[in-house]
C-alpha cells in the first residue's frame, strides 16, 4: 500500500509540476499579448496623428494654392485694367483727331458750298 501511495504521491508532483509549467507558459502568452495590444494601440494612435498631420498639411496647402491663385488673379486683373486704360487713351486720343478733321472737313465744306453760290 505503501508503494501506491508513493506511485500516487509521485504522479500528483508530477501533475503539479506539469500544471505549473502551463500556468507559467499562460502567464508567459498574457504577458506577450499585453505587450503586443500595447504596440498595436501605440502604432494606431502615431497612425492617427500621421493622419491628422496629413490632413492638416493637405488644408494648408490647398489654402497656399488659393491665395497663389487669387493673388495671380488679381495681379491679372491690375495688368488689364492698366491695358485697357492705355487703350481708351489711345480711343481718346483717336477722338480727337477724328473731331479735329470732321471740323476741318466742315469748314471746307462750308467755305466751298459758300464760294459757288
Amino acid at each position: 500500500m505503501e508503494q501506491r501511495f508513493n506511485e500516487a504521491s509521485r504522479k500528483l508532483d508530477d501533475k503539479a509540476r506539469a500544471s505549473g509549467a502551463v500556468k507559467e507558459r499562460a502567464e508567459n502568452l498574457r504577458d506577450k499579448a499585453i505587450k503586443l495590444a500595447e504596440n498595436a494601440k501605440a502604432k494606431l494612435e502615431n497612425i492617427q496623428g500621421m493622419r491628422q498631420t496629413i490632413q492638416f498639411s493637405i488644408q494648408l496647402i490647398i489654402l497656399l494654392l488659393i491665395t497663389i491663385t487669387i493673388t495671380e488673379m488679381e495681379d491679372r486683373f491690375h495688368e488689364n485694367e492698366r491695358r485697357l486704360n492705355q487703350w481708351q487713351k489711345i480711343i481718346d486720343e483717336l477722338n480727337e483727331q477724328m473731331m479735329s478733321h470732321l471740323i476741318y472737313i466742315e469748314e471746307r465744306s462750308t467755305f466751298y458750298r459758300n464760294c459757288q453760290g
